[in-house]
Order: structure tokens, then sequence, then C-alpha cells
């Protein structure tokens, strides 16, 4: 291997781990606790961490000497709460948290404003705190399997956000914020508890891709036709399909009109 690539080394029971172009890979290594791995604080140039698929419960205070961290992965973990000394790494761009066992996500969060992407996937949210509204930087945000009633209205702060996916919660109502997602393309809120939409989400103008399928809609707005960049649409498994009513046979003509693929 060449030398000028090996910046430094860790160790951990014994093996030395190199770290390479910024890069630390640790992943799936049986890590319960991170104060076993010699010479990690002093990582201060570090820019990618990987330490996903190990058996971390919660994070030392001394992570956050990692302050040129960009990228840090931490899925498939057993963390219950969201480490607060994650705020001190406020270069980070790319943060994975998916299938731990975290509860709720702290207000500390509102440091993390250079976060560009943020995985929560599986753990067992069942809110998010306003102070996320903070993270403006943010291009996708991934909620999905979790078990979130509500989203705040600070959402609607998210205006670079491109791709918002809420899959299989329990989402009975959106906030009209969700109109001000102005860069959003992707949505997917399949399987929550959805009995209608807001007027707003007709602003979502850059929107392409939008499904809905499994919730409890018996309806659609009239301002879903004002997605002038729609492409598909998804409305499987919804209640609005069994017996159309004539406002949403119009909607749904209106929109093939316009060359969106609809599944029904």
């Amino acid at each position: 291997m060449n030398e000028s690539k090996i910046n430094k080394f860790v160790e951990y029971k014994g093996e030395k781990i190199p770290v390479i172009h910024s890069i630390l890979d640790l992943k799936g290594k049986g890590i319960k606790d991170l104060s076993e791995i010699i010479g990690l604080n002093k990582l201060t140039s570090l820019q990618i961490l990987y330490l996903n698929e190990n058996q971390i419960k919660s994070l030392p205070e001394s992570i956050g000497y990692l302050t040129s961290l960009q990228k840090f992965d931490l899925s498939e973990n057993q963390i219950t709460e969201f480490p607060e000394v994650l705020g001190k790494l406020t270069s980070l761009k790319e943060l994975d948290l998916y299938y731990n066992l975290l509860t709720k996500i702290p207000e500390t969060i509102r440091k993390l404003t250079e976060l560009q992407e943020l995985c929560l996937i599986g753990n067992k949210l069942k809110e998010l705190p306003e102070s996320i509204g903070k993270l403006t930087s943010l291009q996708k945000l991934a909620l999905s399997s979790n078990e979130l009633k509500e989203l705040p209205e600070t959402i609607g702060n998210f205006t670079s956000l491109q791709e918002l996916y809420i899959i299989g919660n329990e989402l009975r109502e959106l906030p009209e914020a969700i109109g001000k997602l102005i860069a959003l393309q992707d949505l997917n809120l399949a399987g929550n508890l959805l009995i209608k939409l807001p007027e707003s989400i007709g602003n979502l103008l850059s929107l392409r891709q939008l499904i809905l399928d499994d919730n409890k809609l018996k309806e659609l707005p009239e301002a879903i036709g004002n997605l002038t960049s729609l492409q598909t649409l998804s409305l499987k498994g919804n209640p609005l399909l069994n017996s159309p009513d004539s406002k949403t046979k119009e909607i749904i003509k209106r929109l093939n009109k316009k060359g969106v693929v609809i599944f029904t």
C-alpha cells in the first residue's frame, strides 16, 4: 500500500487500522465501547468515519474532537439516545443513524447547520424537535419506519431539500408549511394514516415524484394540479380509489392529460 496515502493509525484490540485519505473504516468490528479505540480522539483532520454494524450504545465526549468530520456513519448500532456530543461536529454534511433505537432527537441538532443528508430510518422516533428546522442546508431527509404522528411547522425552512422519505409512520396530516419546500423533487409518504393533503402541496413546483400508497386518503386537493414538474403519482391502497367522486376523477383526468403517470 502506498505509504503516502496513510496518514495515521488507530488501534483496536491489538489491530492497527489505517486512516486512508482521511477515511477511517471501523465497520462491523464488534465495537461496544469507543474508548477502546486507541488514538481515535487525536484524528482532528478525519473527514469520514464508518462505525456502522457494531454494538455501540453511546458516544464518548471525546468524539467532539473530530471537528473536521464531514460524514459519520453510525447505522445499525444500539444507540438509544441521540448523542448530544454530535452537536460539536459542526462540519458534518452527512449523518447516518438508521436502524438504531432512538426515541427522540435533542434540540442540539440545530447546531449541525452544514448537514446535507440525515438518515434516521428504522428507529423509534415519535416526534421531531422544532429546532430541526435550523438544518437549512438539508438536501435529503430519510425518516421512514419510525412512529412519527406529526411533523413540526419548521420543516418549512428546508428550502434546499430535494428528497423526503417518511414511509411507514403514523402521520394523520401534513403541516401547511410543507408547501415551502420549493426544491423538493421526491416525496414518499406511503404507509401512513393521511386522510387528506393540505392545499399548500400545490406549491411544490419542483416535485417530480409523489408516492401516497396505503394511506386513508378520501380526496385529493385541487391544488395538486399545480404541480407542473410532476411525473409520477402513486395512489395505490387509498379509499378514494374505491368510489372516486367527480372531483377526484376530474383531477386524475387533468393530471393524465399533462403526462403524469398515475399508479392506482
